[in-house]
């Protein structure tokens, strides 16, 4: 396997300039909900569109791997504010998280189907976390403004077929 994270983003490779910096104005939180981009205001169903995107590719990749479950690696979360910040953007942009979340700590399994959720507190910015599945070689992470960082045995034309078919890209910078 190679020992490199393979970055995805929502970016389209036309907003990079030669230097490898993204010049279009587009949004990189769930708090740009409602502010304007390129003209247009984001509403929660692009905003979850998107987010569902991120969700299937993740789930996608862990079928690829065969990988039934994730493990939490590495955390940062404050349990009560998160459960805060789970209201208000429920009152403010009437987007929740259904279900029963598990307790998010260090060592935690999660399940494909616990998997969505937790996926959707990291790009919502609630937590931070690392996943992994070792037996499979998968780790995985959100950084700042929807980047997803994969380090898997997937070969990259696999891995790009997977990230297109969710309408996301490979980051375009290498």
């Amino acid at each position: 396997m190679e020992d490199i994270f393979h970055e995805i983003v929502k970016y389209p490779p036309s907003g990079y300039n030669k230097d490898g910096i993204y010049t279009s104005d587009d949004w990189t939180s769930i708090s740009d909900i409602g502010k304007s981009f390129n003209g247009k205001i984001l509403s929660v169903k692009d905003y979850l569109k998107v987010e569902g995107q991120y969700v299937n590719t993740v789930l996608m990749i862990m079928s690829a791997l065969d990988c039934e479950y994730l493990t939490i690696e590495y955390i940062e979360v404050n349990q009560d504010e998160m459960a805060n910040d789970i209201e208000i953007y429920r009152e403010k942009y009437g987007v929740s998280i259904t279900g029963i979340l598990p307790k998010l700590k260090k060592g935690t399994r999660l399940s494909r189907i616990n998997v969505p959720n937790v996926l959707r507190l990291c790009l919502r910015e609630l937590c931070y976390i690392v996943f992994s599945c070792k037996s499979k070689e998968l780790e995985l992470f959100f950084s700042y403004e929807y980047y997803l960082n994969v380090k898997c045995p997937i070969d990259r034309i696999t891995l790009s077929q997977i990230v297109k078919k969710n309408n996301l890209y490979l980051d375009p910078r290498g």
